[in-house]
């Protein structure tokens, strides 16, 4: 998947947290009140390398298909992050 321009990725270092945060912020607004949210975000795992809109997008597919998937019933999305080293 290479974004529009030139088919070139926009790699770039960002915090993950903050996109995880703002990208269900914005989906907080299109999803149930029976989903409740809950995050467990490492301060460890501030900074990522990659395209921050592909990450962005993946979040929200992510968020969304749990979302579907708890449907009509109460449920609860949890959003964690972690540090590893490899």
């Amino acid at each position: 998947m290479g974004s529009a321009v030139k088919g070139k990725l926009g790699i770039q270092a960002f915090g993950l947290n903050e996109i995880i945060t703002e990208v269900s912020n914005w989906q907080h607004v299109s999803i149930g009140k029976n989903v409740e949210w809950q995050y467990n975000l490492c301060d460890g795992a501030s900074h990522v390398e990659g395209d921050i809109t592909q990450i962005g997008q993946v979040i929200m597919n992510v968020v969304g298909n749990a979302a579907e998937a708890v449907g009509e019933k109460a449920g609860q999305i949890v959003i964690h992050t972690d540090q590893r080293w490899y």
